[in-house]
């Protein structure tokens, strides 16, 4: 029974290590996925009047913005 357990949570380890690299991965689908939330962020900033971080959070939104629609067009 200990054998299964040990075997499980090795999978279970690998399977986790692997869905981290492809979060964390420099592809299209993640420089957009991290714009729409650095957009997010600002306008929450911006309501809360913090215009400074609302600014810096729009900068990267459009750094990955921009990043993401090289990628997806091929260039890098």
């Amino acid at each position: 029974m200990n054998q299964y357990i040990i075997i499980i949570g090795i999978i279970v380890a690998f399977l986790a290590v692997i869905a981290i690299y492809f979060y964390m991965k420099d592809s299209a689908r993640n420089n957009f996925r991290r714009a729409k939330k650095h957009h997010k962020l600002a306008e929450k900033k911006y309501k809360k009047k913090e215009f400074g971080e609302a600014d810096e959070h729009y900068e990267l939104s459009n750094f990955y913005r921009e990043k993401a629609e090289m990628q997806a067009r091929g260039e890098k």
